[in-house]
């Protein structure tokens, strides 16, 4: 919600309460399509900012969680169990994909690596903290000459810089990382990261959204043409294979 208030305009409404008051959020910015959180696991976040007001959103996920029934129903409406496929672009639903939106990604595996391409697809925003190591098609492997690239930017090598503070560059996860975030430039964006005070050993976070060079028209076609250069490759190999719903939802779909 911080976030989203340092990036979007303020709600301008007469019926938003004043700073000053219990709940100063209701006037703070938000994502003009509203939010997703990609592999919403129990739902608590989506029933967190539902809760504050912040209905314009949805959680989707493989499987209903016990957990789902037990929120209320304005909750309930905004789960939904949704096999996402990104290589298909009819599965990037513009009901639920909407433009403009913010993404959430937290330990979303499979899907990590597609964020920077789907919030590029949909001129959106994204939050990423990465847990299992995952290219767009297989398991992540440390790419050989990676670390020793001269091809890195200033903004990579202030990151490699912080990582090694926080305990090492060169771990396979570090690296997966340092990866992350060079797909996160490609596709355009200006990445930030931060180390999160939480009780996990996969407690990096990527904020994306801002875009490079935003006024460059041709920048931005070039930057969209290489998404969907990514797509086409992962086609080509095939190896792609998108999880299906889980549980009763698998059974009946």
């Amino acid at each position: 919600m911080l976030v989203w208030k340092h990036t979007y305009p303020p709600i301008q409404s007469s019926t938003a309460e004043s700073p000053d008051g219990d709940s100063p959020w209701i006037s703070w910015g938000r994502p003009p399509g509203g939010f997703i959180d990609l592999g919403c696991g129990n739902g608590l976040l989506v029933h967190i900012l539902v809760s504050s007001g912040y209905t314009n959103g949805i959680g989707i996920d493989l499987r209903e969680r016990k957990s789902w029934s037990h929120y209320p129903t304005s909750t309930q409406a905004r789960l939904k169990i949704y096999p996402l496929d990104p290589t298909s672009s009819s599965s990037l639903d513009p009901t639920i994909f909407r433009f403009n939106s913010f993404i959430v990604g937290n330990h979303s595996d499979e899907l990590t690596p597609w964020l920077p391409i789907i919030a590029t697809l949909t001129s959106s925003s994204f939050l990423s903290i990465p847990c299992c190591p995952w290219t767009l098609d297989s398991k992540f492997t440390k790419p050989k000459g990676f670390h020793k690239r001269k091809d890195q930017t200033e903004a990579e090598q202030e990151f490699e810089r912080k990582l090694e503070a926080a305990g090492g560059k060169t771990t396979l996860y570090a690296t997966y990382l340092l990866w992350l975030f060079r797909q996160g430039l490609e596709c355009g964006f200006e990445v930030e990261t931060e180390c999160l005070r939480i009780p996990s050993t996969r407690n990096w976070a990527f904020l994306c959204r801002r875009r490079l060079n935003p006024d460059h028209t041709k920048e931005q076609e070039r930057y969209l043409t290489h998404v969907q250069s990514l797509v086409e490759q992962v086609k080509t190999r095939g190896i792609f294979k998108p999880r299906t719903p889980e549980g009763k939802a698998g059974r009946d779909h």
